[in-house]
């Protein structure tokens, strides 16, 4: 509960609800559970592969997730070994367990564009091209991204919800009288044709916002193309409060549903902040 002071005489007080897990997940846990209450290592196991993508999954690796997620969601010690649909949701929202790309393939789009790309190797010191612009044509011709290109891959993005930053932030950080009104702005960084920005609506004096808006986005130069995500709490009388960025290499994402952390301006890591999204190439 979050209280408010409007006025010596006025408080305004908020609960902080945590929302529900969204109908995508409630779906997948009915799917992959078969209809039962709860989830085996074996059914998230098939989960991660077919779902998720994951084809290298093994049930070794699904069994470490059942019991992280268990040890991670519940103070006292549970005997059981399987997962109900609020410890499934609580795994897929947890940015370690279920990161939406490669630990080190990650930039923050603020950050100059070399630095960002060589995030993708660990900064190793070498990032072979993509054979795009490698290749060179009989007569010479080189690759122009002004170019009339044809669609290579559609990528669809969904927002679920987000939550952590009542715990990333004072109480008065965004507002001094309410909870903030956060919005998400989605786009593609790369060649001219690709790039695009959407936005999400506005909820208002919500603390773990629920958004449920999904996105597409063609693209004929994938492999230069970069996710670029934002959170915003809007103001209508000043510049919209920074709520957090990241910025994900398109060929590098995992599709199905994802954890996606957040960071400051400069790179920095937001302890708890993050969003709940959802990506398919079609």
């Amino acid at each position: 509960m979050g209280s408010y002071r409007v006025c010596v005489f006025f408080t305004r007080k908020f609960r902080i609800v945590e929302p529900e897990p969204p109908e995508d997940v409630k779906d997948a846990f009915r799917e992959y559970a078969e209809g039962g209450k709860y989830m085996t290592a074996v059914q998230l196991q098939r989960f991660l592969v077919d779902f998720q993508g994951e084809v290298g999954a093994s049930l070794a690796h699904a069994e470490q997730i059942v019991k992280q997620a268990l040890q991670r969601h519940h103070i006292t010690k549970f005997a059981r070994h399987n997962l109900h649909l609020e410890d499934f949701h609580h795994y897929l929202f947890s940015a370690d367990l279920n990161s939406p790309i490669g630990d080190q393939v990650l930039c923050v789009f603020l950050l100059s564009s070399s630095k960002c790309m060589f995030r993708s190797n660990g900064g190793c010191g070498y990032l072979k091209k993509p054979e795009l612009l490698m290749n060179v044509g009989p007569d010479g011709q080189v690759f122009d991204p002004k170019a009339e290109l044809k669609v290579q891959k559609t990528l669809k993005v969904k927002v679920y919800m987000g939550d952590g930053w009542h715990l990333d932030f004072k109480q008065t950080h965004f507002d001094s009288y309410s909870p903030p009104d956060f919005f998400t702005r989605v786009g593609i960084e790369g060649v001219p044709a690709d790039k695009k920005m959407f936005e999400t609506k506005i909820k208002e004096d919500k603390w773990s916002p629920v958004w449920d808006e999904e996105f597409k986005f063609e693209l004929t130069v994938p492999e230069l193309a970069l996710l670029r995500v934002e959170v915003l709490d809007y103001d209508m009388s000043e510049t919209n409060d920074f709520g957090g960025q990241t910025c994900l290499l398109v060929s590098e994402l995992k599709q199905g549903i994802r954890a996606v952390p957040l960071y400051y301006k400069k790179g920095e890591k937001l302890n708890n902040a993050r969003l709940l999204m959802r990506f398919d190439f079609v």
